[in-house]
């Protein structure tokens, strides 16, 4: 009974379903309190600015964050599988994260791979990676991301397709993060903003610009 949700601020929140805590317009006056309404603290879901800056403070100006010279804004749904949360922020990294049965949050690991790469910084590109996972019920858990390689917010951006193993989180990156390993990269398409990919029958559906849906088989 646990409802999951983050915006552009990047900070993920989780509320009790049967008892969402009802927040009033008063209650933005006493953010601990109303904080503590939720079923666990609010956490970076789409990057990390460090461990300095607060996901839950007092004035919520301080959340307006540009890290690094670039925004890593959640335009794209997160994706839930076998107790596990994946986020792909914009300018960011596929992140993994997961979730027990008192709403609290264990961060596992992110990819190498980052979104719109060849952007220029600031502020970077849109609009992050748009994800979908197929599995065989818990096993198998495979997770695809359409990614742009450059801004695709006013313009036409080429892009790639990944595919990323679910749960395995054994390999560490040189930053010490634990590693989600990618399996398969397509080639670089006309990368359609917002699409998710889709996984039916053994196949793979990816839409671009060019007209036309790229379709592949195992």
């Amino acid at each position: 009974n646990l409802l999951a949700g983050a915006g552009k601020d990047g900070i993920l929140y989780v509320v009790d379903a049967d008892n969402m805590g009802k927040t009033s317009l008063a209650d933005l006056n006493n953010p601990a309190a109303n904080y503590a309404k939720l079923k666990s603290p609010p956490i970076w879901f789409t990057f990390f600015p460090g461990f300095g800056v607060n996901a839950a403070p007092n004035n919520i100006r301080d959340l307006d964050q540009l890290f690094l010279g670039r925004t890593h804004h959640q335009h794209g749904s997160p994706v839930y599988w076998n107790n596990k949360i994946y986020c792909w922020g914009e300018n960011s990294n596929l992140r993994a994260f997961s979730i027990d049965a008192a709403g609290k949050l264990t961060f596992l690991g992110r990819s190498e791979e980052v979104a719109s790469p060849f952007a220029p910084v600031p502020p970077g590109g849109m609009p992050g990676g748009m994800m979908c996972l197929s599995a065989n019920g818990t096993q198998d858990g495979v997770l695809w991301a359409c990614v742009p390689d450059e801004d695709a917010n006013k313009k036409r951006s080429n892009g790639r397709v990944f595919a990323f193993d679910a749960s395995d989180f054994s390999t560490t990156l040189p930053d010490g993060d634990h590693h989600i390993r990618r399996i398969w990269m397509s080639d670089t398409y006309a990368y359609n903003k917002f699409n998710v990919p889709v996984v039916n029958g053994g196949r793979l559906y990816v839409p671009t610009y060019s007209g036309t849906v790229d379709v592949f088989g195992g």
